[in-house]
Formats: structure tokens, C-alpha cells, sequence
């Protein structure tokens, strides 16, 4: 009967270990406060978002999903991007696009800007817009690549 559990015993095993690895231990609230607005992961210690952090990661996001269709398509302009708290603590974004992108280029920004707020939701809930310290942040990211405002070195040759 213990013949073929072996394996099977030493995968729980293993799958147990690692998970244990990971886990931590719940920090005590004393005050009402959190003495530490840092989450622990598996691996470390991660800071709590900024403006600066959040804009950061949502325009490095963007550019890499969005930016090779505007460049492709020939197009280039700024998608305005806004985080604004919503009535149930959740971050929601809007977006809009200068008259050189379409649509498509403003859906694609405000797919990757709600897929990051989304991640930083499972990980500091309501805590958000606590560690932003306002409920609206602002930013631009620019799309494609702009041609060149005076001709290139070919041109004048």
C-alpha cells in the first residue's frame, strides 16, 4: 500500500515546504497604526506606491504594450492618464488621447493602466490611495514616435 505513496508523499512534501517558505507572520496593530507600511512578500520586503511609483510603472507598462501599434500605425501623441479613487476605496482609470492617436491607442493604455492598478489592489487594498496621499493623480505617457520637427541630416544633403 506504501509502495507507490512515496513519491506522491515526497511531492506533498516538497509543495509544503515551499509554501511554508513563504508565509509570514502577521504584524500586531498597536494604536490603530501599522508600525510598518511595508508589505512582506516572498523574497523581501516591498515599499508601499508613490505617485512617482505608480506613474512610473503604469507609463513603463504602457509604453511596452501600446507603443510598437502607434509606431506602426505612424501615429504619435500623449494618452492623459487619471487614477481617481472610487466610492468603494478601489482605483479606477480614465483616459484620453491627443487628435493623432485613435481609440484603439487610448483602449490599450487604459487596459494596462486598470491590469496595474488591479495587481496593486491585491496587494494594498484600500491602503492605496492612503499611501498616495490624495485621491487623483495625473500624468501623460507619450505614444509612437513623433517625426522629425526640423528635416533630418538626408534631407539637407
Amino acid at each position: 500500500m506504501w509502495k507507490g505513496a512515496q513519491g506522491w508523499l515526497a511531492g506533498i512534501a516538497m509543495l509544503a515546504g515551499v509554501v511554508s517558505g513563504c508565509a509570514t507572520t502577521p504584524q500586531p496593530i498597536h494604536g490603530g497604526e501599522r508600525d510598518d507600511h511595508s508589505r512582506l512578500v516572498c523574497g523581501g520586503v516591498q515599499p508601499p506606491p508613490t505617485t512617482e511609483s505608480l506613474s512610473a510603472d503604469i507609463v513603463a507598462k504602457v509604453r511596452a504594450s501600446c507603443d510598437a501599434a502607434a509606431t506602426a500605425g505612424q501615429r504619435h501623441g500623449e494618452v492623459r492618464l487619471t487614477v481617481r479613487r472610487r466610492a468603494d476605496d478601489r482605483a479606477r482609470a480614465e483616459t484620453e488621447q491627443t487628435a493623432s492617436l485613435i481609440d484603439e491607442d487610448r483602449l490599450c493604455a487604459l487596459g494596462v493602466a486598470q491590469q496595474v492598478l488591479e495587481d496593486l489592489w491585491q496587494r494594498w487594498h484600500g491602503d492605496l490611495f492612503l499611501f498616495l496621499g490624495k485621491d487623483e493623480v495625473t500624468f501623460h505617457v507619450a505614444l509612437g514616435t513623433a517625426p522629425p520637427s526640423i528635416g533630418s541630416a538626408a534631407d539637407r544633403s
